[in-house]
């Protein structure tokens, strides 16, 4: 939406970005965390995960920012942008789907865009940090220093400098 309104924005990164309404990238995150729920019983879980759709529509009545952000279409938007876009998503990430990176760079390229660079990162999570399994409620046993993995730095380094000279 910045780069549609910013004509000296010369780049783009996107980094564990979604191709679709939010409202999908809030249910499954919603839906992973009383998955992961040990102290759930079965019956509880999924009476939690059934109650979801309730909890955000809750959600966006409360908040106006909340229902544009959990019902903007970014595809749409991104169709409409030229500048030279950068989109990278964790294979581990379990907030923003990997899936949509494809789907992120298809929009973009839909809309003109002949600058578009798409790329699921192995082993790493919405963090981009070294992750086995990529749940959120495992950051904090994750193995210190928890640092963005220095080859995705040298990925957008490397792409930012031949478009910033």
């Amino acid at each position: 939406m910045v780069a549609m309104k910013e004509p000296a924005l010369r780049v783009i990164v996107l980094l564990a970005g979604v191709a679709r309404p939010a409202r999908s990238a809030l249910h499954f995150q919603l839906k992973n965390i009383y998955e992961h729920d040990t102290s759930l019983s079965l019956a509880k879980r999924a009476s939690s995960i059934a109650s979801i759709p309730a909890k955000i529509d809750s959600m966006m009545i409360a908040d106006p920012w909340m229902k544009f952000f959990l019902t903007h279409d970014a595809a749409a938007t991104m169709r409409r942008v030229r500048t030279p876009v950068l989109i990278l998503t964790g294979e581990r990430d379990q907030q923003a789907a990997p899936e949509q990176v494809a789907e992120q760079a298809a929009a973009f390229r839909k809309g003109g865009n002949r600058d578009v660079t798409a790329c699921v990162v192995p082993n790493v999570n919405h963090l981009f940090v070294q992750d086995s399994d990529g749940f959120p409620g495992g950051y904090a046993k994750l193995a210190p220093p928890v640092t963005v993995r220095r080859d995705v730095v040298g990925m957008i380094a490397d792409w930012l400098a031949p478009r910033l000279r």
